[in-house]
């Protein structure tokens, strides 16, 4: 039998027990939750290192692209071929600027022209479009071979010849082409 001072004692040490045990489940439930929190951190931080090294490989490819395309982006820009105008009022004052300049330098006897506005045609990406600038000349040469040095430089400046109507007119040639000045053009930042 149990004595009555004894069951004081097994009391206290059921009791002690159960709340040995309650701290125990309580602590292992706290232990498997923050274990849970800590699994789902490191799957976030994992994600989150991914997405930044795909980033840092899609800017390296970037800067890898734009030092790759810097030469050829200086030579177009040096060539005229990148429009650096801000309107199409001082593209049209740099053209008669060139038109003027090939006048005086063959001594041409007639050199008309006629602008039309510049018409983007097709998207060259994020950052430029490609764009025409067609004009029609008419000028009066002395010979063959002026008409081909005039060409020449024409198509040096960027002007592309669509079509020329040459004639002959006592001791003059006259000719009339139709072209443009294909370039890109920086588009404007949204």
């Amino acid at each position: 039998m149990i004595a009555r001072a004894d069951l004081s004692h097994l009391k206290w040490s059921a009791l002690f027990l159960l709340l040995s045990l309650g701290v125990s489940v309580a602590i292992a439930l706290h232990g498997d939750a923050r274990l849970t929190q800590a699994q789902a951190a490191e799957r976030e931080a994992r994600q989150q290192l991914a997405q930044t090294k795909r980033l840092t490989e899609s800017a390296a490819n970037e800067r890898d692209d734009g030092e790759r395309h810097q030469a050829a982006y200086e030579a177009l820009l040096a060539d005229g071929h990148i429009d650096t105008a801000r309107d199409d009022d001082e593209a049209q004052l740099r053209r008669t600027a060139e038109m003027e300049r090939l006048y005086e330098r063959y001594l041409l006897p007639r050199f008309d022209y006629m602008f039309q506005a510049y018409r983007p045609f097709s998207e060259g990406g994020d950052h430029f479009e490609v764009g025409i600038q067609h004009a029609q000349l008419q000028f009066s040469l002395r010979h063959e071979g002026q008409l081909f040095r005039v060409l020449d430089e024409l198509r040096d400046d960027g002007y592309v010849v669509e079509r020329c109507r040459i004639e002959r007119d006592g001791d003059l040639l006259n000719a009339a082409c139709d072209g443009g000045w294909v370039s890109l053009r920086k588009r404007e930042a949204k």
